[in-house]
């Protein structure tokens, strides 16, 4: 049977995984790793040096999970130890409440979650409700149902994830489309000398009208295929690596 490991990042108590749970039941065999508190913003980040605590969760639709004092990544790799040979097929992420675009997707623990699964050879897709007001999880379950049910069906290539974002405006559709180049228009402000905050909105300048950023502000169902492997830029490698090591190395 089908095995979906459920993850999140802001929380095994947010609504949203709870919708995500109820999107995949249909689908097969769940288990459930999250933290135990918000962990927005940590990315790939892992907790080193000290134990990583885990509790029993029952959700009020009884699917048993397990509380994890720790990060996305935490809960993903613990998860695929203590689950020993039944790994899972594929790991959903989410339902996020806000966003996940453009140049920042790394600083996401949504996507953490999904990238850490794929270093361990798991594929994966992070969900993400764009309204962080006035999230809308119930109405996109069916979306992501659909979504992870044609991934199962229809595998990612390996090291990939795919990263999907609802709108907030009525769903034209769904598209497969590239990452966007959204990033934060941040502002420094300082409460008092030895502290400051950092506040902005997502720049949405430059944006490609076929990217996931301008499909998401008309109203389309985004999913991104990101790639997640070797990084090396070849071009570089090639081009400089000669005079690199001759000016660098003693005669």
């Amino acid at each position: 049977m089908t095995k979906i490991l459920i993850t999140n990042d802001d929380g095994i108590d947010a609504e949203g995984i709870a919708n995500l749970i109820e999107a995949m039941r249909p689908l097969g065999d769940l288990v459930v790793f999250a933290p135990a508190t918000e962990q927005s913003g940590v990315g790939v980040s892992l907790t080193l040096f000290n134990p990583v605590n885990v509790e029993k969760h029952i959700f009020p639709c009884k699917t048993a999970a397990h509380k994890i004092h720790g990060t996305p990544a935490d809960c993903v790799r613990l998860a695929l130890h203590l689950l020993g040979d039944e790994k899972p097929d594929l790991i959903v992420s989410g339902i996020n409440r806000g966003a996940n675009l453009g140049r920042y997707v790394l600083s996401s623990g949504t996507i953490g979650a999904v990238i850490e699964g794929s270093f361990r050879g798991i594929p994966g897709i992070a969900f993400s409700d764009s309204n962080y007001k006035i999230p809308r999880y119930k109405d996109f379950q069916e979306y992501a149902r659909s979504i992870a049910a044609h991934v199962l069906e229809h595998p990612l290539p390996d090291h990939t994830i795919l990263n999907v974002n609802f709108p907030s405006k009525p769903v034209k559709g769904i598209r497969l489309t590239r990452q966007g180049l959204g990033h934060w228009s941040e502002k420094l402000v300082s409460h008092d000398p030895s502290s400051f905050a950092f506040y902005g909105d997502l720049s949405l300048d430059n944006e490609h009208p076929d990217a996931e950023v301008s499909l998401l502000e008309e109203g389309f169902v985004t999913a991104s295929p990101i790639r997640i492997f070797e990084m090396t830029h070849d071009n570089h490698l090639s081009d400089h690596k000669e005079h690199f090591e001759a000016k660098l190395n003693p005669n």
